[in-house]
């Protein structure tokens, strides 16, 4: 996970008491006890009428979208670049970039991803939305619970 330091301007953490029906809430009970923030999102490749449920961590740490390679692969995603990624003990590894759509559960709104996969597999999901999704929308997090808002 990215170790970056992410500016305000970027996104919105804001502690509300309110719930919109029309947002993405993820209660206390779906938080992992390392205070992980997981959803179910369905990432699409429209170019081969292909989609795929998958888990996706919420991390507002994460410049950029991450996703397993093994996704990449099922949803026939073709690469077109490299981004860098620093690792942990400050080696770089270059993966290939992706375009795709990202639907969050229960949120009409389709958004156009430029993903990477991601420098190591993960097991307990399948991506990691970063702040460049986390910016078009207003995230909420309210008494250990989250709330995600796309304009």
């Amino acid at each position: 996970m990215s170790k970056s330091v992410i500016e305000d301007s970027l996104y919105s953490i804001i502690f509300h008491e309110q719930k919109n029906k029309n947002m993405l809430i993820i209660t206390e009970k779906e938080i992992e006890t390392t205070n992980t923030y997981i959803c179910n999102v369905t990432l699409y490749n429209p170019e081969m009428n292909i989609k795929k449920d998958v888990k996706a961590l919420i991390d507002t740490g994460a410049t950029f979208c991450g996703i397993n390679s093994s996704i990449t692969k099922d949803l026939k995603l073709q690469p077109y670049g490299f981004r860098t990624y620093s690792t942990t003990d400050n080696q770089k590894v270059q993966k290939s970039k992706f375009d795709f759509k990202l639907q969050f559960e229960n949120i009409n709104t389709i958004i156009d991803v430029t993903g990477s996969e991601t420098p190591y597999e993960m097991a307990k999901f399948d991506m990691i939305i970063g702040v460049d999704v986390l910016r078009l929308g207003t995230l909420i997090i309210d008494k250990g619970n989250l709330t995600f808002d796309i304009k």
